[in-house]
């Protein structure tokens, strides 16, 4: 059986779920709703975990690459509009629906009016 954590592969993973249980960590996540959590071969079991709020734009990460390369910038906000958009996502989602879990009512806001422009 292939074990990851013993493996000499880097791990990214991005958690942008709003309900369910989060990957278990040894201790507390830094403050945020998503999260991004990169774990480096040679740095086991330890990993950097990135956070972010639902109002802020998705940030950039570092992507490990082996020796000697540096890390690769990865800039999730690019990624992410490069995929929605052609899509017309904006177009093709229902977001006028409540979401499960709800959004606090300072985020729900924020949303509404982040939302207003489209249409």
């Amino acid at each position: 059986m292939f074990c990851l954590l013993a493996s000499r592969c880097h791990l990214v993973e991005l958690d942008l779920l709003r309900g369910g249980e989060r990957l278990p960590m040894a201790g507390p996540l830094p403050p945020g709703d998503y999260y991004a959590f990169i774990g480096r071969s040679g740095n086991r079991p330890n990993c950097e975990v990135i956070g972010w709020s639902l109002r802020a734009p998705l940030p950039t990460i570092k992507i490990p690459l082996l020796p000697p390369d540096p890390d690769l910038p990865l800039y999730l906000q690019a990624v992410f509009r490069a995929a929605y958009e052609p899509a017309f996502y904006d177009r093709r989602l229902r977001y006028d629906r409540p979401l499960t879990p709800p959004l606090s009512p300072g985020d729900e806001t924020w949303v509404k009016q982040a939302l207003s422009h489209v249409g």
